[in-house]
């Protein structure tokens, strides 16, 4: 009996302890609400979904499936290292954000123009005491093929307040949702397992 219970217990111990992942089970470990990388919230209408993108993750999905050699995910690392990547997901009711509550192609247009180049301006991180302005800002419009559309953002690192949970604030202006603020804890972030490679 004490060796079997024994038994269980190093089973249930050493999954404590398991750091690597294939692609794809990072892609869904990533994506799992249940770690901590990705928070939805429902604001009126709309729900705003907030994913923090590790450099591992990034690289993963843009890989395709292809299994990658140490010496090609190093080198995209290398590429990717010095910032911090989100992305926010605008999700409404209707078959596009930006025809949300009607509106004729002007509406759309000057909606599509602000998300492109004037709502960088209030997207920021909070990490520690810093306020860290958006570096990277890319609009992604899917032009009614999907219900959502896309906000890409890349902040500058800062390797001294790595230790620090971070808080990303999406300020809308477009919608009337107001300041909407995600918090990604550090241990959540640290919990990120290591990409399994070949």
């Amino acid at each position: 009996m004490r060796t079997w219970l024994f038994m269980i217990g190093i089973v249930l111990f050493s999954g404590c302890f398991e750091t690597r992942k294939p692609a794809g089970e990072l892609l869904k470990w990533v994506e799992d609400p249940d770690n901590g990388l990705r928070r939805e919230k429902a604001v009126g209408d709309f729900e705003i979904i907030a994913q923090y993108k590790p450099l591992s993750y990034i690289i993963c999905n843009e890989s395709k499936n292809i299994t990658l050699t140490p010496d090609e995910y190093n080198t995209r690392e290398k590429e990717l290292c010095g910032m911090e990547y989100f992305q926010v997901r605008l999700k409404s009711p209707s078959p596009d954000p930006l025809i949300y509550g009607g509106g004729d192609q002007n509406v759309y247009h000057m909606r599509n123009d602000f998300l492109m180049f004037g709502q960088k301006d209030y997207v920021y991180l909070l990490r520690g005491e810093d306020t860290v302005s958006c570096n990277m800002y890319h609009f992604v419009n899917y032009q009614g093929l999907a219900p959502y559309a896309d906000i890409l953002l890349g902040f500058p690192a800062d390797s001294t307040k790595l230790n620090t949970d971070r808080e990303l604030v999406y300020d809308d202006q477009l919608f009337g949702l107001g300041p909407v603020h995600f918090t990604f804890t550090r241990d959540e972030i640290e919990s990120v397992p290591q990409l399994e490679l070949n």
